[in-house]
């Protein structure tokens, strides 16, 4: 489809669909995310002969880490982001007949796409080790390894759980964020401020996202989540691609896993290392 049959789309009706696509993520993604995760922890539970408390809330966080398990968390990665893509692949391909080109999903020059994604890759983990240690200095660290099910001596589980981080939560988070919100927002406002309007607004959707990763410290993942959403939002729009973002971001998130997993194997050199 053409850019000009893309663009015909009125601007309501582009805001609305986007409202409700919005919402129906949301709604698909906490109700299943919920009824998936206390399943898998109410079957484990009763395995092991743990009674839990009314509200799984309560629990605690190292018991519930243990009951859900590697396998369960990538059960629930692949669900969140599998909703992710099928949301605007289905809203662009299917309702609207559009090429899903329109998301930036092309393969256009595909080795030259990976060469400036893995370029990408290496400043985002320059600037984020820079940002790390200004907020260390500024006694801020946040807890986001503490949310993963990584457990010392349990590696074909670390490589998996490393594997779905570094390759479907990429693709699934650029399709949505820079894929179909920025595209979308940059077609409301279809000139200069809009498309960095378009790159502002995908990155604090992408950054607040990030909010309930980590229990301390927050604003350290909103800032680093932000300042990514921003680099990969103008990566997006120069290329007309999501495959240099995505692959920036598997970098990314790959050495940020791969260091997760060096100190769940080695607690005390990590602890001794932040000074804990």
């Amino acid at each position: 489809m053409t850019a000009a049959s893309t663009s015909s789309i009125p601007r309501r009706r582009l805001a609305l669909d986007m409202i409700l696509d919005g919402a129906l993520i949301l709604i698909a993604l906490l109700s299943l995310s919920a009824l998936l995760i206390s399943a898998i922890v109410r079957i484990r539970a009763a395995q092991q002969g743990i009674v839990l408390p009314a509200d799984l809330q309560q629990l605690d966080q190292a018991l519930q880490l243990r009951l859900i398990g590697v396998d369960g968390f990538l059960a629930y990665i692949v669900l969140q982001n599998l909703i992710f893509v099928a949301v605007p692949v289905v809203r662009t391909r299917i309702v609207r007949r559009e090429s899903l080109a329109t998301l930036g999903l092309t393969l256009r020059r595909p080795l030259r796409m990976v060469g400036y994604g893995l370029v990408a890759g290496i400043v985002l983990l320059a600037v984020n080790i820079v940002l790390g240690l200004i907020f260390a200095g500024l006694g801020v660290r946040q807890n986001q390894r503490a949310q993963y099910p990584l457990f010392a001596g349990d590696y074909t589980g670390q490589f998996l759980f490393g594997l779905a981080v570094a390759t479907v939560v990429p693709f699934g988070e650029e399709v949505l964020a820079r894929g179909y919100i920025q595209s979308t927002l940059a077609r409301l406002v279809p000139h200069a401020l809009g498309r960095w309007l378009a790159i502002i607004g995908s990155a604090l959707v992408f950054a607040s996202a990030h909010l309930a990763s980590a229990s301390e410290g927050v604003i350290a993942v909103v800032v680093s989540t932000f300042w990514i959403g921003l680099a990969l939002g103008w990566i997006r729009q120069r290329t007309g691609s999501l495959l240099p973002t995505i692959v920036a971001h598997g970098v990314n998130n790959a050495v940020a896993v791969s260091a997760a997993i060096f100190c769940a194997n080695n607690a005390e050199i990590c602890r001794r290392a932040a000074g804990g």
